[in-house]
């Protein structure tokens, strides 16, 4: 009796499960495969990606809206996390903090709504990206450039310009850039 799970709970986790493969330790030469989930349950759609002479195939996300993502900076592998209300980039999941990221779509600019603390990324006046708004406003407004290298490249608006997503000098923290930024996965 205390044992017992309906039928079509047992279902809905196991597609999720199915669909939420990931490597147990997050890095760029692990084959990660795909993070997306749909708000139905269902797989969103996706791309292959052939790296290197060995031709392995890697199975990453289209960036979309309505749909669950772990973001994943390209060259390291780290996750952007929020713990305890701080954004930075984590070896692997962590599981002290929330690194699942409901995209959402308003006025075609892309959000991302942290799906623990229900807040979005953001950044702030000094080029931080920050994860504290209940809100999907200009701060939170980001648009993405799928690049011929694999992976995307995230940017923002700033005042009359676009700034790219880049990691810090930290190793940790996520800022602007105005040059090139970083590449991500979804």
């Amino acid at each position: 009796m205390g044992n017992e799970v309906s039928t079509s709970t047992d279902s809905k986790v196991a597609r999720e499960v199915e669909y939420r493969r990931v490597p147990m330790i997050a890095s760029p030469t692990n084959a990660a495969m795909d993070y997306a989930i749909t708000t139905d349950g269902s797989a969103p759609p996706g791309y292959d990606e052939h790296t290197g002479d060995d031709t392995i195939t890697v199975s990453k996300s289209i960036l979309r809206p309505d749909t669950t993502f772990i973001i994943q900076h390209r060259q390291t592998g780290r996750i952007v996390t929020l713990v305890e209300g701080e954004l930075r980039l984590c070896d692997g999941y962590s599981v002290l903090g929330g690194f699942h990221w409901h995209c959402v779509s308003k006025d075609r600019w892309l959000g991302f709504r942290n799906a623990v603390s229900g807040t979005y990324l953001g950044h702030n006046e000094r080029r931080k990206l920050i994860a504290t708004a209940r809100h999907h406003q200009s701060h939170e407004f980001f648009m993405e450039r799928l690049t011929t290298q694999g992976g995307y490249e995230l940017l923002t608006g700033h005042g009359n310009e676009l700034r790219s997503i880049a990691m810090g000098s930290d190793g940790t923290t996520i800022v602007e850039s105005k040059g090139d930024g970083d590449l991500w996965d979804f």
